[in-house]
């Protein structure tokens, strides 16, 4: 058979599905998806046919030739998929991405991932359920793995896990049936007790969700399975919890067996082509529309509106959040207006996937547009959100109107919308893609483009809200400023007879300025008040303008808070490139904070990421670093902290040698020599990284290259740049070597002057000068005068400011005399005149002893990377680094 489109499907990502066999018989593709982890997971290679082999070369044997004792209790002749099979004709087939095991006709798919826990299981399934389209999903879930590795995790919280795992699953294949088995049990007596005692059990808790499930019309079942409460038919040999051994497979195949056969005879099980695969739509949405293309369920009378919300992550939403998509469908349903969301997406943003620090983009290799490709659209919603949301949208987050005015005609012509929500711009300008002109271009564009697909179709486009400030980005406020007064203008102009475009004031009604921004959790994004704000303003537009719906909303009603929990799971392990740090992720968190220093450290670092990982990889041998975490959901709330540690044992590469830096007009010339020492042998590229210091928040600059020199361009003349270098091997990016700063444009500096010298204590002093715009840094040059002309006792010392502190002056600090040069790069003045402090009034005693006030002062080469090392915290936290919407 061919394969073929999906009738929907992302636009960059279409899904392609195996067309339905012709109807040679009355019984369709029987496809599940054994999905779960050891417990599904069997070799399936013995003859024995329980031993070892899992359960689903007997299930499938079972099920279609009634073979193994105790197929013949479920299964009669009269069975259809045994007369199918008796006919020949293919009629089970097991899908998955993972492939093992030796069942009948390598039919070996499956969706098992041993040791991972529901939360990590979804984040597979839900692109999968797209890929292969089973029509029924057996869901054996390792529960008693997971509260053994976790032994914060609570029964109530794994079975809102499994809540979460079945209304992702439904969003995107509505109609397939889920079977969940009973646990395998423990063979651990507390455990056990976690997940069979008492009302707060887990199987108590879960038979809650499943029934949950099925009154809001989920089609899901459980499955009853002869598992005893003690470990008689738990694999005790093995290291994970809750394997089964031959008699837990045989009676995992036997309960299985036993409610697929009587889901199938009784029809609850739909054929493939009976579900609707794309994304996007539900075969009936809440208002009973048939949203299938092509079919023949809507009224003549009273049609539903059709609405395409197309924006960025404001409109996207995170996973957990309700949307102000969701509360505009509230308002539509209290209207009593009959609507229909369409677009390509269902979801919220998901969470962003794990893994180790990537290495850098070599110089000149084109970068990725995740945006576009692979958007982010399949998170689940709030646990609260009604049934039967209609969540179709066209917003992802970090979109552009520069990249939506090429993509938005396809879209239109497919879903035919009959109004139109734009919420674009505020990335185009806070990502530098465009000025106020060029986004109102890009909107413009949008709107003829659309209009082009649809004549009569009717469109509200919204302005641009603010953020709270971020420092260094006042152009972001004039341009956001600039942009709106341009739309202002430009909207009325916009509208034809056929098709009106209206202003929707989102400015104005969101509760986020530059000055502090309340309706937003981390200063942009919108909170439980500003979904309801944003929601509202396109309710007023929508009535006042296009004349839908009897009343505007005025008022937001009460909501509790968000809930979230600590982080379950937390480990710190030494590896190749570092320490990682891992644990399990939260449902609804927004990202983690954590902190971490060296062991023996007064001051914490800190940084928000925005999965459930953390690497430390500017480290060395030995070093012990311990850390706290917690889920963070910026203003609206954090969890209690769990802590960790772990030593160092790095196998990357040490920092080249003799780094040289030379500005040019517009950039730095950077050269050094090959790493050399131990696992330089697998140095793959080296990683120029370049820090602005004279921008607070600035990006961190990190290229790649395979050479040893390199020629960057694109800096801003007049700055001042940190340049280091570090070396990239198989273990990764190895503690980088810190050159000279330089400041763009600018030549050798002058001459230091007015270079004054106090005396701190008997060994100490600090030193004070004035610099000049064109220096990067300077050099301290320290003599003793004892010493001949010329000579250095000490350093020199480099420092970036006109100022530096230096102590351990023995035999104290009046035998020695400073003098300063200004840097760029290689480039150097002249020294400065030299200073010194005077001698000490006579004293009866012998040399000074080190002062208690005395105290070392930081290697300013360190010092730089410190503050390199923050600042690439800081821009782990999206709503702190970056304007994205």
């Amino acid at each position: 058979m061919s394969a073929q489109p999906s009738l929907g499907g992302s636009d960059h990502q279409p899904v392609w599905v195996r067309p339905a066999p012709a109807p040679t018989s009355s019984v369709a593709e029987y496809s599940p998806l054994a999905t779960g982890g050891f417990a599904i997971d069997g070799g399936n290679g013995r003859t024995i046919p329980y031993r070892y082999g899992g359960m689903r070369g007997p299930a499938r044997e079972c099920l279609i030739h009634r073979y193994g004792t105790g197929c013949q209790e479920y299964l009669d002749q009269r069975s259809s998929l045994a007369s199918t099979a008796d006919a020949g004709t293919t009629s089970f087939d097991y899908v998955g991405p993972v492939g093992r095991g030796s069942v009948t006709d390598d039919d070996n798919e499956e969706e098992a991932f041993p040791g991972q826990n529901i939360d990590q299981l979804r984040q597979h399934l839900v692109g999968d359920l797209r890929t292969y389209r089973p029509n029924v999903v057996l869901l054996q879930l390792d529960v008693a793995n997971d509260l053994t590795d976790d032994e914060d995790l609570t029964a109530s919280q794994e079975a809102d896990r499994l809540r979460v795992l079945l209304e992702q699953i439904h969003f995107v294949l509505p109609r397939t049936m889920v079977l969940v088995g009973d646990p395998v049990p423990s063979r651990t007596p507390a455990v056990r007790d976690k997940m069979y005692t008492g009302a707060s059990s887990y199987l108590a808790r879960s038979s809650a969700v499943i029934a949950s499930a099925l009154r809001a019309g989920q089609p899901v079942r459980q499955v009853p399975i002869a598992f005893p409460h003690d470990a008689g038919f738990v694999d005790t040999t093995q290291d994970a919890d809750g394997v089964p051994n031959d008699d837990g497979y045989r009676a995992m195949t036997l309960g299985y067996v036993a409610q697929l056969a009587a889901l199938w005879d009784s029809g609850d099980i739909v054929a493939p082509a009976d579900v609707v695969v794309n994304p996007a739509d539900l075969v009936v949405d809440d208002s009973g529309i048939d949203d299938t293309p092509g079919a023949g369920g809507n009224p003549t009378t009273n049609p539903p509106l059709k609405v395409m919300v197309v924006g960025d992550s404001m409109s996207e939403g995170m996973e957990g959040d309700w949307t102000w998509r969701y509360r505009l469908w509230q308002w539509f349903k209290d209207q009593h207006v009959p609507v229909d969301f369409v677009g390509p997406y269902r979801g919220t943003k998901q969470p962003d996937p794990t893994g180790p620090p990537a290495p850098p983009r070599l110089q000149n290799e084109p970068p990725e547009n995740p945006s576009v490709a692979n958007p982010p659209v399949s998170g689940a919603y709030h646990q609260d959100i009604a049934p039967g949301f209609d969540s179709d949208h066209f917003a992802v987050w970090g979109r552009q109107a520069a990249q939506d005015k090429d993509l938005i005609g396809p879209m239109v012509a497919q879903y035919e919308p009959d109004l139109i929500l734009f919420g674009l711009g505020f990335n185009d300008m806070g990502w530098f893609v465009s000025d106020a002109k060029g986004t109102l271009d890009s909107m413009k564009a949008l709107v003829d483009r659309a209009r082009a697909a649809k004549p009569d179709v009717k469109m509200a486009v919204a302005n641009v809200p603010h953020r709270l400030f971020i420092d260094g980005r006042q152009d972001l406020v004039d341009k956001t400023n600039q942009y709106n007064a341009l739309l202002k203008d430009a909207v009325p102009t916009w509208s034809t007879s056929n098709s009106p475009v209206e202003l929707v004031d989102w400015e104005r009604a969101y509760g986020c300025r530059t000055t502090g921004c309340p309706a937003g959790y981390d200063g942009l994004h919108p909170n439980l008040t500003g979904e309801y704000q944003i929601a509202y303003a396109y309710a007023r537009t929508l009535n006042e303008e296009f004349g839908i719906g009897q009343s505007t909303p005025d008022h937001i009603p009460a909501f509790p808070a968000r809930p979230i929990s600590p982080v379950s799971g937390l480990k710190a392990e030494s590896v190749p490139s570092g320490i990682k740090v891992t644990w399990n992720p939260v449902f609804g968190a927004r990202g983690y904070e954590v902190l971490y220093r060296v062991v023996g450290a007064s001051d914490w670092n800190r940084a928000i990421v925005p999965s459930n990982r953390f690497d430390t990889t500017w480290t060395q041998d030995g070093w012990t670093w311990e850390y706290q975490v917690r889920a963070y959901n910026y203003t609206d709330g954090t969890s209690a902290w769990k802590m960790a540690g772990a030593t160092s044992h790095p196998e990357t590469a040490a920092a080249p040698g003799n780094i040289v830096t030379r500005a040019t007009a517009t950039g730095v010339d950077v050269s050094w020599d090959a790493a050399k020492g131990p696992y330089t042998d697998s140095i793959d590229r080296y990683q120029i990284i370049t820090w602005d210091r004279d921008v607070p928040g600035s990006f961190i600059g990190s290229t790649g290259v395979k050479g040893t020199s390199a020629h960057l361009d694109g800096l801003v003349p007049g700055h001042h740049y940190l340049v280091a270098v570090a070396t990239w091997n198989r273990a990764g990016g190895g503690f980088p070597g810190t050159a000279r700063s330089v400041t763009i444009g600018a030549g050798t500096p002058p001459v230091p002057t007015d270079v004054t010298v106090k005396s701190i204590d008997a060994t100490t002093v600090q030193l004070n000068w004035k610099g000049s715009p064109e220096a990067a840094g300077y050099r301290v040059w320290v003599r003793s005068v004892n010493a001949p002309e010329g000579s250095n006792t000490q350093g020199p010392y480099v420092t970036d400011g006109p100022e530096h502190q230096i102590a351990f002056l023995f035999p104290g600090n009046w035998n020695f005399e400073f003098c300063i040069t200004a840097i760029n790069g290689e480039l150097e003045s002249g020294k400065s005149s030299c200073v010194h402090v005077p001698l000490p009034p006579p004293s009866t005693g012998g040399a000074p002893s080190p002062s208690g006030s005395s105290r070392e002062v930081p290697d300013p080469a360190e010092e730089s990377l410190l503050k390199l090392g923050r600042a690439a915290d800081a821009q782990r936290d999206p709503a702190a680094a970056a304007p994205i919407g």
